[in-house]
């Protein structure tokens, strides 16, 4: 009987241990459900964000495809243009290498016209009885000068009657620019 009186005491004092555990335990089983309801509204939050994730990670997706054909394009295109620059550049040299030669022919062509003024201002003939003649004359045409003379001989004698054979020859030099011109000629006066 004294052991049973024992073992009532240390049941007694085991079930009193027990009472407060079991407080405790229907305290924490409180807080783990209201932080299991929180974790819960969190897991439908992170469901949400993982769902838009979804769709933001098939757009970048479709986006980087794009891109990487547009820079695919643009590479194509950035080497024609490169292409096409080199071509341009070429092109120009060449144009202006053109229009150098054309204002140079052009000068040239002025040096030519005041060649010829020159020239043409030399007198063709020979005073009456005169064989022989010769001129010298000055031409000017936009900027250029030029210097002519000229030669005049008659094949013929000029006191006798009949036809007079007379030659006649002439040269221009470009003062401005290395040009050079003839000109020759042959007259039956009767």
């Amino acid at each position: 009987m004294s052991t049973n009186a024992t073992n009532i005491s240390t049941n007694s004092v085991n079930i009193a241990a027990n009472s407060v555990k079991i407080a405790t335990n229907m305290m924490d089983i409180s807080t783990n459900s209201v932080n299991i309801a929180a974790n819960s509204v969190k897991i439908a939050t992170n469901m949400m964000d993982i769902s838009t994730n979804s769709i933001n990670i098939a757009t970048n997706s479709t986006n980087i495809a794009t891109n990487s054909t547009n820079i695919a394009t643009n590479s194509t295109n950035i080497a024609a243009n490169s292409t096409n620059i080199a071509k341009n550049t070429a092109d120009i040299a060449e144009n202006r290498a053109s229009i150098e030669q054309a204002f140079n022919e052009i000068e040239e062509n002025s040096s030519g016209i005041a060649m010829a003024l020159a020239l043409s201002s030399l007198t063709k003939g020979l005073a009456p009885g005169k064989r022989y003649g010769v001129g010298v004359a000055f031409g000017t045409f936009k900027n250029q000068q030029s210097v002519a003379i000229s030669g005049t001989f008659a094949f013929t004698d000029p006191n006798s009657p009949g036809p007079q054979v007379i030659f006649n020859t002439g040269i221009g030099f470009g003062i401005n620019k290395d040009t050079f011109g003839a000109a020759a000629g042959l007259s039956i006066q009767w």
